[in-house]
């Protein structure tokens, strides 16, 4: 059991060398000279800790009670330590929140001045704003009042201009009036020879126009078809031996084309229906003529038979 006693001796004695000088980086960092366990004491204290281990322990007891002494000097210095930081924080805290205070209480007379400052800037901008208003309606005032005075003045002689030429047109007026009694009586005697004119005219000019719209309505020649272009019979329809006949509608223009076809009555069969109006499309008419030997539009019902031969 005595290698092993030395080896745990030794072991703590390299221990409590590191926390002195742990103790002594920590102390020389915050400058602290004053509270500081001076280096060569350490060294010296370390020395002869590992001095004592290295030699045969005569009496392990007292060893002991020494190793407890030292810890418990260690465990003194360090709550002494974390006591001095922890009133230096408290001492550090204090002196922020009285600069705080005293800034914020700075800040507060300084927002307190301004704010002084720009309601006497405000009530000074607002007395002049009123100053100006108080001209200005004085101004106003006394321009509307030359203004109504003006138009006083003139609405006098305005009135005076009007009485004067009042008079003057009634006496105006008397003369228009019976010259224009003549006039009218003169008039209406023409109007009266005109009017039986234009009756006598307009009755001759309907009875001609009647006569020529009876020519126009009047279809002396129907349109009749001149190239006849053969619809193309459905394959699908033609495969299955399908036949049918079309009946198409056929608008044609003067000019003897087609405007428009129609499906006047049906196959039955969409693709015979819409064979036949393409080929009816492209046919050619002679056009139509009224009886005014015009060219007029014209219908007629075509009728296409699909057959095979």
């Amino acid at each position: 059991m005595k290698p092993w006693s030395a080896i745990l001796k030794w072991s703590s004695s390299i221990v409590l060398c590191l926390a002195a000088h742990l103790l002594l980086f920590v102390a020389s960092s915050k400058k602290r000279s004053s509270e500081k366990i001076p280096e060569e004491q350490v060294l010296e204290v370390d020395l002869d800790i590992l001095a004592d281990t290295s030699k045969e322990d005569p009496n392990p007891s007292k060893k002991e009670l020494e190793r407890k002494r030292l810890e418990e000097e260690r465990r003194k210095r360090e709550e002494e330590e974390r006591r001095r930081r922890e009133e230096e924080k408290r001492l550090e805290e204090e002196r922020l929140r009285k600069e705080a205070e005293e800034e914020r209480k700075r800040q507060e007379a300084a927002e307190a001045e301004r704010i002084r400052q720009e309601k006497l800037e405000a009530e000074r901008i607002e007395a002049q704003r009123l100053l100006a208003i108080a001209n200005k309606k004085k101004q106003e005032r006394l321009a509307r009042e030359r203004k109504e005075a003006a138009a006083r003045k003139a609405r006098e002689k305005r009135r005076e201009e009007a009485r004067q030429k009042e008079r003057a047109e009634a006496r105006a007026k008397k003369k228009a009036q019976e010259k224009a009694a003549a006039n009218r009586r003169a008039k209406q005697r023409a109007k009266e020879k005109a009017a039986a004119k234009r009756r006598a005219d307009a009755q001759a000019k309907k009875r001609v126009e009647a006569r020529k719209k009876a020519k126009a309505k009047k279809k002396v020649s129907r349109a009749y078809a001149t190239s006849r272009r053969k619809p193309s019979y459905p394959n699908s329809l033609r495969r299955k031996g399908i036949e049918g006949t079309v009946k198409v509608k056929v608008y044609v223009s003067p000019n003897g084309r087609v405007d428009r076809a129609t499906l006047y009555k049906s196959s039955g069969h969409s693709a015979m229906d819409r064979s036949a109006l393409n080929a009816a499309k492209r046919w050619k008419y002679k056009p139509a003529y009224n009886g005014l030997n015009q060219k007029v539009s014209d219908t007629k019902i075509e009728t296409i038979v699909f057959k095979i031969r």
